[in-house]
């Protein structure tokens, strides 16, 4: 592994575990068993997966349910959602190594948190019709 991407990795991996740190849903108390069902949903929806065209890469539905828990319950629990569904799925579904699942979780905790930010600055569920 290259110098480069190793701090590309620990840079990816800081900024999500910053994120995951000082973002613990305020409802959690109250809507944990959502939290664990939407969790169970998106680990399920790692699993669906299929080989594109070209048969170099593959796709699955997690990126759709991991954004519907973004706009569903916010940017806080959407990352978390998110991250936990990626990192289990990965590594016991997938069987990647650890480096490469935690890669994964931290880049979807960062991009949902993104999502989640943006779609809130944009008016969020109130501006759905």
């Amino acid at each position: 592994m290259s110098p480069r991407l190793r701090i590309y990795i620990i840079a990816t991996l800081v900024a999500a575990l910053a994120l995951l740190g000082t973002g613990v849903p305020a409802t959690l108390r109250v809507d944990w068993g959502h939290f664990v069902a939407w969790t169970v949903i998106c680990l399920v929806s790692e699993t669906m997966w299929t080989q594109n065209l070209s048969g170099a890469g593959t796709w699955s539905l997690a990126a759709a349910a991991c954004l519907s828990t973004t706009v569903l319950w916010g940017a806080e629990a959407g990352m978390w959602i998110g991250a936990l569904s990626t990192l289990v799925a990965d590594l016991f579904v997938s069987r990647k190594p650890w480096v490469r699942a935690a890669f994964n979780a931290g880049q979807i905790t960062i991009t949902s948190w993104c999502a989640g930010m943006l779609f809130a600055l944009l008016g969020g569920r109130a501006a759905l019709p």
